[in-house]
């Protein structure tokens, strides 16, 4: 309280000019006090701003990455659900029979080989079958894709065909493979 009574004996003691000079340097004082203030806010709420876009994109980001996992666990649960409803499932003489089937048995160039299991590194082993045609035509390959299209089991993984030597057909080489739980050692 002391002080107001000081403060108020000391403005009635100046003349006018020094007062307007004083109240002009409080009020260029406060404007710049508010000016900083309002400079720091606005840079304050642009950093907040950035932060909550990085946020809602490492949001989005993990929501996708949530999405996704879930689409690989139910194919994992289809996959699993497959394997066990042929576990003696043998991929060549499978693809023997789908060969004889299509009529593709004479324009094998040679027998198909079967590769040892190759470890996945996700709980599966993977079979492949290596198998070459010459000689076939186009209607022929789409058949026989069409016949191994039809067992859930299996699936094509490889397919390179080139014109062939002979008028209007083709040669092929085809890998087909098959997926069996991993077998722990």
């Amino acid at each position: 309280m002391n002080f107001l009574v000081r403060l108020k004996h000391f403005l009635d003691e100046l003349d006018r000019k020094r007062f307007y000079q004083y109240m002009g340097g409080v009020i260029l004082f406060v404007a710049l006090l508010l000016t900083g203030v309002v400079f720091f806010e606005r840079y304050r709420i642009g950093n907040l701003k950035d932060e909550i876009k990085k946020t809602n994109k490492l949001r989005d980001e993990a929501r996708e990455l949530l999405r996704r996992n879930a689409i690989v666990n139910l194919h994992k649960t289809e996959v699993d659900e497959i394997l066990t409803q042929d576990k003696l499932f043998r991929i060549k003489e499978f693809f023997s029979q789908v060969v004889a089937e299509v009529g593709l048995t004479g324009n094998s160039s040679k027998e198909a080989e079967l590769s040892s299991p190759q470890d996945l590194n996700n709980g599966y082993s993977e079979i492949r079958l290596d198998a070459s045609f010459t000689g076939i035509s186009t209607q022929q390959l789409s058949n026989l894709l069409v016949q191994l299209g039809k067992n859930r089991r299996i699936y094509i993984k490889e397919l390179v065909a080139t014109k062939s030597q002979q008028k209007a057909t083709i040669d092929v080489s085809l890998i087909v493979a098959t997926l069996q739980p991993k077998v722990s050692t």
